[in-house]
């Protein structure tokens, strides 16, 4: 089910099993959602266009997924790809510290001449 209105009443409802929620929306409305889902777990690393591409809609910003295997399936496919994108910033970051010092590096070498 998606949409605020929507992903609100199941959470209320003790209907779902996972929320899904897209990383550049509105964080109030996240953190709104995030209250009434408790100990659910909660999957904030897609944005909205990814969500949307996913769910054959435009933008989609707020989902839950029912109690079930579907909902287990689609929690275990989110960590994973946290762990993929924090992995990706990490290489990211540690590439352009090697170009920052190779960089530094360049800059002292040619002052000295």
């Amino acid at each position: 089910m998606f949409g605020f209105e929507k992903a609100r009443e199941w959470l209320q409802a003790g209907r779902a099993a996972l929320l899904i929620a897209a990383s550049d929306g509105d964080p109030r409305d996240r953190g709104r959602l995030k209250a009434l889902a408790g100990d659910l777990s909660v999957i904030e690393v897609l944005t909205a266009d990814e969500i949307g591409r996913a769910t054959g809609r435009e933008r989609t910003v707020h989902g839950v997924v029912a109690k079930g295997r579907l909902a287990g399936a689609i929690r275990d496919e989110g960590e994973r790809l946290i762990r993929l994108r924090t992995d990706a910033v990490a290489a990211d970051q540690s590439l352009a510290s090697q170009i920052t010092d190779k960089a530094s590096r360049g800059h002292e070498q040619h002052g000295r001449t």
